[in-house]
């Protein structure tokens, strides 16, 4: 049965320190593409649409940082978790009572 609940801690980090980079790429894409006609019936849209773009991307990397950051926290949390039992089942091992 402990094998089904084995976590890989520092797999968990590595994933939360490689999402956490992914982020960061994502937060330096700069996205400039406009028509600067004058005039043009279409240059209002397409501010709209490089805003809606840059936007996209800082949102997709906000949820990309909750979940680096998520990992870290599961990390830390499975080894709270772990301890806690081990303390308990060495107590219990030793004959004192919890």
């Amino acid at each position: 049965m402990g094998e089904l609940l084995a976590v890989d801690l520092e797999e968990l980090r590595a994933l939360g320190r490689t999402l956490a980079d992914a982020a960061s790429t994502m937060n330096g894409i700069c996205v400039t593409a406009t028509v600067t006609m004058p005039g043009s019936p279409i240059a209002a849209d397409s501010e709209q649409s490089t805003r809606s773009t840059a936007d996209a991307y800082a949102r997709i990397a906000l949820n990309v940082n909750e979940m680096s950051a998520t990992c870290e926290w599961s990390a830390t949390s499975y080894e709270d978790v772990d301890e806690a039992f081990s303390s308990q089942l060495q107590r219990f091992g030793g004959g004192v009572p919890g």
